[in-house]
């Protein structure tokens, strides 16, 4: 038996094909998680009391789900790997993507995260000894990764092809910030900047030698 979905657009005329209920359309417009980072970067060009480690983290700290769900679909469910890439249907693992409960689990993930995994790697990574302020739980801190998962989010209603915004009050897709009502086109858009953004950053830091590694890490 088939079930439809539908898309919310400024237009209205977004509407899925019908879907079997156990294969739906998998989003193939996934922002590759390292390019958020330019985001979190400019935003603390822009805000510098944010916590870039912060910002950072929150921004890529969403899309853990999706390595988690396939591994669960593949090592639980017993579901061969070509079925997981070309048959999952989205709303059944996100959970960080959805607004409602996705922020405030991703922020204390994030916050977590910044000081069990994060703090060790860059303070090996830098060779310090004491605890930077930057990397210490604060509100700041905590602010700052809540900052970076709602940009995370942002960035991704802008180009997904599948936005549960609205969940779960509304399981369809949100797609009302999705650039020119163009998901591809807009895909390609966001993509390219997120990474010539990133790049960019990343190459102008290095070139000033550890102290800009230093500021990749922990800001300024």
């Amino acid at each position: 038996m088939k079930k439809r979905g539908f898309n919310l657009s400024w237009g209205g005329s977004a509407v899925r094909k019908s879907q079997s209920a156990k294969s739906v359309e998998i989003s193939r417009a996934v922002c590759l998680t390292p390019f958020h980072y330019g985001v979190a970067y400019l935003i603390k060009r822009v805000y510098r009391k944010l916590n870039l480690a912060g910002l950072a983290v929150g921004a890529v700290i969403p899309d853990i789900e999706a390595p988690i769900a396939i591994a669960y679909l593949i090592w639980i469910r017993g579901i061969s790997l070509q079925s997981v890439l070309t048959e999952i249907n989205p709303r059944t693992f996100y959970v960080l993507h959805v607004p409602l409960y996705g922020i405030p689990l991703a922020t204390g993930l994030g916050v977590l995260a910044v000081v069990a995994v994060y703090r060790p790697v860059v303070m090996r990574m830098l060779r310090m000894k004491a605890v930077p302020e930057e990397l210490t739980l604060s509100p700041n801190l905590v602010v700052s990764v809540f900052v970076g998962v709602v940009s995370h989010l942002l960035v991704d209603a802008l180009h997904h092809s599948y936005n549960p915004l609205l969940k779960p009050f509304y399981t369809g897709s949100v797609d009302v910030l999705v650039l020119f009502g163009n998901q591809p086109l807009a895909d390609l858009i966001v993509q390219t900047v997120c990474a010539a953004l990133t790049i960019a950053v990343v190459v102008m830091e290095l070139l000033k030698g550890r102290e800009g590694l230093r500021r990749l890490a922990l800001g300024w």
